[in-house]
């Protein structure tokens, strides 16, 4: 993701010329990585959320590594994993926590333990629970980070 803004800009522009204040991004998987990249971008978003993002090594778009990203994060990031995610270590997770901590950004990062890599779209009938309580964070989340 480069700096060219491009498209993401226009896209957040329109939504404010319709009067739309709050700007969220949300995203599974590769999306989730994209939508915590969102937030190193200038694009006044007022919050970030990634479902089960990958947050460290290559990927296939040649998008950076969220972890390599931390210094650039301009907006309050919602995490969202599953404890049992092999792709995603919990290393990796609480060295995201750690790094949006240690840089004062507003963030919530929830593990769901037992709970697998799409648990909240591709297998939501098997985790019910778990996707119930994600929904509560992400609601909660743009709630509280609506401009009103």
């Amino acid at each position: 993701m480069g700096r060219d803004l491009g498209g993401h800009a226009a896209g957040v522009d329109a939504l404010r010329r319709d009067g739309i204040v709050s700007a969220f991004t949300i995203g599974f998987c590769m999306g989730g990585r994209m939508s915590f990249l969102a937030s190193t971008l200038d694009l006044d978003l007022s919050g970030v959320i990634g479902l089960y993002g990958t947050l460290q090594g290559p990927w296939r778009n040649d998008a950076p590594a969220p972890l390599d990203r931390l210094a650039d994060v301009r907006a309050p990031v919602l995490g969202l994993f599953g404890g049992a995610d092999a792709g995603i270590t919990a290393d990796a997770v609480a060295a995201f926590d750690r790094g949006l901590t240690e840089r004062r950004i507003d963030h919530r990062i929830v593990t769901y333990p037992g709970a697998p890599h799409s648990f909240f779209d591709r297998k939501a009938v098997d985790f019910v629970a778990e996707s119930a309580a994600a929904w509560d964070e992400i609601t909660a989340f743009i709630e509280k980070h609506s401009t009103p």
